[in-house]
Formats: C-alpha cells, structure tokens, sequence
C-alpha cells in the first residue's frame, strides 16, 4: 500500500476530509511517521479502534493517540518483545516492523538476540534488563522512526534454501521477502556468492 492509495482508503471508510489542507497535513504527518511496508497493518488498526459510522475520517490528533501515546506504545513494545522471543536462532527472520527490527539491529542482531543469556551462573534472571533495552528502544524508535531498510535477519544456519520465520503480519512479512528478492542489489550479491562457491569446488 502506498501513501496515497492509505488516505483514499481513509476516506473510502470513514468519508472526505473538510479540506484539502487537513487531507494535506494528515499525508504528510503519514509520511513522516510510517514507511510503505506498515500502511497495510497501520490502516487496520485504524479499522479496528475508531469507528467508522461517523464518517468522520481521522486527524493528526487522533492517529498520533493511537500509535504514539505513552501508554500505547509500552504496550505495542511489549507485544513486539513477546512476538522477537517466539524465534529461532538458526533460521532466518523477517520482522513486519521496523521499530522491531532496528531494535533487534541495534542489540547484535538476530542470532546475538536469540543466543543471549537470560540467567547468570547463579541462577538469577538477566534478561529483565535486555527486556528493557528493548522496550526504551522502541519507545525511542516510535517518536523518531529508524532510517533503516527492511532486511532478512540472518540466523546461524548456511542453508539458504530454507524460508524464513515470520515475526508480526504474515502479509507484510511476505511482501518485505518478495521485495528482497527481487532487489537486483541482492540478485547481484547472491550471483557473486554462487561463483566464488563454483570456485571453491574447483
């Protein structure tokens, strides 16, 4: 979903905006916040917390509530923690977030995550404070979106051939994977590897 086909969608559901300027500023405070790859999960969640009998399509004021609220985002933090700790380390991932995903970047990447320790010698939980770099993270992350690409998290294992996890919205997740594959950049990367491996056996 694109930025543009996001706001016709709005008013399909919830009616026009009263004006061109308010419709203006709600797109550009759209664009600012959220990439392509979120619209799809975005514009549901929108569905599924405002009412659209009114026609009445939602404001700045509004959306910024739902997504950027204090309260809100500890939670989606927390659901986001929860979602990251369902992985595998040996298997790849893709992440339909980029809070999440820049946050797993940021702490060594996936397989770092996934092995990590979560009790000392001792016995004592540990992970409480990685769960709380997490959470200040993405919290961070929520009031300044990352400038971050969305990338396949690479796990332990070489095999190539097996699909990755789906970590969030299975949609997205798939369109994120189809889009990295046919990015020629890693069409190129993937060509080199394939002959530096021709090489090798010879």
């Amino acid at each position: 979903m694109q930025h543009s086909e996001f706001i016709t969608a709005i008013e399909e559901c919830y009616g026009e905006y009263n004006s061109d300027m308010l419709k203006t500023m709600v797109l550009k405070f759209i664009l600012e916040k959220f990439k392509e790859e979120q619209l799809e999960e975005i514009f549901k969640k929108i569905l599924l917390s405002i009412p659209t009998k009114f026609k009445t399509p939602p404001g700045i004021a509004e959306i910024n509530d739902l997504f950027f609220s204090a309260k809100n985002i500890e939670a989606e933090a927390v659901k986001w923690w929860n979602l990251v700790n369902t992985g595998d380390a040996w298997r790849d991932a893709v992440i339909s977030d980029i809070r999440a995903q820049a946050c797993i970047q940021d702490m060594g990447g996936w397989a770092t995550f996934q092995t990590r320790f979560v009790k000392d010698k001792d016995g004592r939980d540990i992970d409480q404070w990685t769960r709380k770099q997490f959470i200040n993270l993405f919290k961070m992350y929520s009031e300044f979106p990352p400038k971050r690409e969305f990338k396949i998290m690479r796990g332990l294992s070489e095999n190539d051939n097996r699909r990755p996890m789906f970590i969030g919205d299975k949609s997205v997740c798939k369109s994120l994977l189809a889009e990295q594959k046919n990015n020629p950049v890693n069409k190129a990367i993937e060509n080199m590897a394939e002959k530096f491996k021709v090489k090798e056996e010879v």
